[in-house]
């Protein structure tokens, strides 16, 4: 049995900060729950929904480590526009 990699949890999130994108907002545009999105970007689970917006939104493979099913996908990479609500004590 091979040693598969791991999700890179912190650089997924970081990257996700970088472009705005929440985990909250992820799982309103695919209609999922919070608890799912997370425990995806963690790695305790698989979801292929979110795992396929990480990756059509530009979130680098090797940071997902995508199970094997996922891997042979040549999945298109475009930006998902998520909805975030700014906030104002950020702006400058």
């Amino acid at each position: 049995m091979q040693n598969q990699p791991t999700r890179n949890r912190k650089k997924i999130k970081a990257w996700m900060i970088q472009k705005n994108i929440t985990g909250s907002s992820i799982a309103k545009q695919l209609q999922l729950s919070n608890a799912i999105v997370s425990a995806t970007i963690a790695g305790f689970r698989n979801n292929r929904k979110v795992l396929k917006s990480l990756v059509a939104s530009g979130c680098p493979n090797h940071f997902l480590a995508l199970p094997n099913d996922m891997i042979q996908l040549n999945l298109p990479t475009k930006e998902i526009p998520f909805s975030k609500k700014q906030n104002p004590a950020k702006q400058t």
